[in-house]
């Protein structure tokens, strides 16, 4: 049998921040975001819906160094807030 990787559906910008704050990376993702150009921060602080497939997600999750496991597990998290 192959494993079903579950759908992620987008998190509300409360339920993704809840869930980095939850799980210890709130202050992480924002020094990663103050790297960033700042188009793209305004992009993470005024995003309505995060989407997992978002190219800075996966850059986020580069940066930290998080496995695509860890971040499925912060977006299953965040869904259930």
């Amino acid at each position: 049998d192959v494993p079903v990787k579950p759908i992620m559906v987008p998190l509300t910008s409360r339920q993704f921040w809840l869930a980095l704050e939850d799980m210890g990376l709130t202050d992480a993702v924002e020094a990663a975001a103050s790297a960033m150009p700042r188009r793209a921060q305004i992009e993470v602080r005024a995003a309505t819906e995060i989407d997992r497939q978002n190219a800075l997600v996966i850059g986020f999750a580069a940066a930290l160094k998080k496995s695509s496991a860890e971040v499925d597990a912060l977006f299953l998290y965040g869904a259930s807030l």
